[in-house]
Order: C-alpha cells, then structure tokens, then sequence
C-alpha cells in the first residue's frame, strides 16, 4: 500500500472521528456521532491500523446505523475511545509531515513488480520503456517523466503530458489482455490436469495464442482509431507490442492507478487491478452501444 494512500484514510479518519463525543453514566456510556466513528473505522480496518477483534466496541459500531450507542460499562473500556482519537491524531499529525501531498492530480502511479536485485531493477525498467515510452512520445505532447518514488514502496509516480487519456486507454487494454492471457492459462491447465494428449494440448495453445492475439488487435485498433488521426500499419504494431507488454507486467504483480487527487471522470478511466476479472473490453462495449443506438 502506498503511504499517499495510508495519509488519505488517517486525514479521512481524523476528520470523523474527531467530532466523536463520549457521554458518561452510572452504568453505561453513550458514544455520539457513532456514524462518523464508523467511517473512522473502516478507514482504519483499510490500513490495518486497527482490527475487529481488538476491542468490542468496534464490532458493534461497524455493525451499527444508529448515531448514538450505549454501552455496558462492565463489558466495554471507556478509555478505548479516549485511546484511538487520541493516537490517529499524533498518527495523521506525523503522516502530513512527513509524506508530501500530490502537487499534479494528472500523474500516474505505477507499482512496480517485485524487485530483488539490480538486475531485476533493470529489467523491469525496461519493460516499461517498451510497455509506454514508444507509444506515448508518438503522441503530441505525450512524454514519459518520473517524477518521484513513493516513500517506503515500488510505487513509481510519473507524468505523461498530455498523453493521459491514451495511457489510461494502453493501461485497460492491457488489463483486458491479462484477463484474457487468465482465462486461457486456466483452460490449458484443466485439460493439462486431466492428462489430455500432448497433441490436443499444442493445439489448445495455438488456440489459445490466437485469441490473445484477436484481443490485442482489436484493442489496439481502437486506441489508434481514438488517439491518432491516420491508420499506419507500422504504429499499429508499435501499440500491439505495448499492450502485451503492459499485460505481462500486470501479470507479474505491476498495478497502475491515478493520482488520489485526480477527478473522478479520470480515475473512472483506470481499471481496477484489484477486479480482474470484471473488467471488460470497451470494444465490447462500444459495439454494444452502437447496436443499442440502431
């Protein structure tokens, strides 16, 4: 996890619970604003600052929809609450400090495989020179520049000019083809498993190789067709090389997300690495919309 990530949620919980208020009885006690404590919670169960099960309070109020709720004093700690405002402050106080905010909301974060030796370093820094650098420096304006290393994590942040929306566009088509690359392992290794023929395997990869192969076509024909303003066969080639090698870098543990800052409508524009699976072609979806408009 990026640590610009971790500073969102403690800034996110320390706005919330903050207004958090403990009123104190004979047997009981009664936390108020316990919606916005809640919100507090689950940005703190996000970065594991806290956990379910480290008091009884925090089950119940998750659980809950009530703004206020009363407690057993002779079950539940009063302190806990004292405790936690108390400790996410000096946390959020340290964090903002300490990490800078984003200066640019057009950057891009990518997180880089892992990387356990110098030899590693360099072959992944090249892979992403011919996963983006070609394709984007074709585009006028487009540029790829590193602009920092996210502290403490292989998170790489750069600006790519004005070529956002086309990354955006290389990056789901390389999500896309990682899917598709999925799938396809997976039906290799179903038959593999049921000590299928030598034979019908060869050919379930050449099959398999050619739907990969209809993918990143299909794929790149688009974004030449929305990026660039004529068809050349020899560009073409240039994106198809770009969108496999983004997809075997996503298949190696390689996330690409906008920066927190960003508006919605871009980030919108990012798959989500985390929803492999779910993510779909938009050619598919282009085709759909356009049989839906006849």
């Amino acid at each position: 996890m990026r640590l610009i990530d971790i500073k969102q949620a403690l800034n996110i919980a320390w706005s919330n619970i903050q207004t958090v208020t403990v009123e104190e009885f004979s047997d009981n006690f009664r936390i108020n604003n316990a919606d916005k404590l809640k919100i507090a919670l689950d940005k703190l169960l996000s970065i594991k600052f806290i956990k379910l099960n480290d008091s009884s309070i925090y089950p119940i109020v998750v659980a809950s929809s009530s703004e206020s709720i009363l407690f057993d004093k002779r079950k539940n700690t009063l302190s806990t609450i004292a405790d936690l405002k108390k400790a996410v402050e000096l946390m959020d106080r340290w964090i903002n400090g300490y990490v800078p905010n984003e200066q640019d909301k057009e950057t891009v974060n990518i997180k880089l495989p892992k990387i356990s030796n110098f030899d590693v370093l360099n072959k992944v820094a090249n892979e992403l020179r011919l996963a983006f650098s070609t394709v984007i420096c074709e585009y006028e304006g487009g540029k790829i520049e590193i602009v920092q290393f996210d502290h403490g994590s292989f998170w790489c942040v750069i600006k790519v000019g004005t070529a956002l929306l086309l990354f955006t566009g290389l990056a789901w088509a390389g999500a896309v083809v990682a899917k598709k690359t999925i799938e396809c392992r997976s039906a290799y290794e179903v038959y593999r498993n049921a000590s299928a023929r030598n034979e019908m395997l060869e050919e379930l990869k050449r099959l398999n190789k050619a739907q990969i192969d209809i993918v990143i076509e299909q794929e790149a024909k688009l974004i030449q067709q929305e990026h660039f303003s004529k068809e050349d066969n020899e560009q073409l080639e240039r994106i198809k090389n770009s969108i496999l090698n983004i997809s075997e870098l996503i298949l190696k543990g390689t996330d690409i997300q906008p920066a927190i800052a960003a508006p919605e409508d871009v980030k919108n524009l990012f798959p989500d690495f985390s929803c492999l699976p779910l993510i779909e072609s938009r050619t598919k979806k282009l085709t759909e919309n356009a049989a839906n408009n006849q």
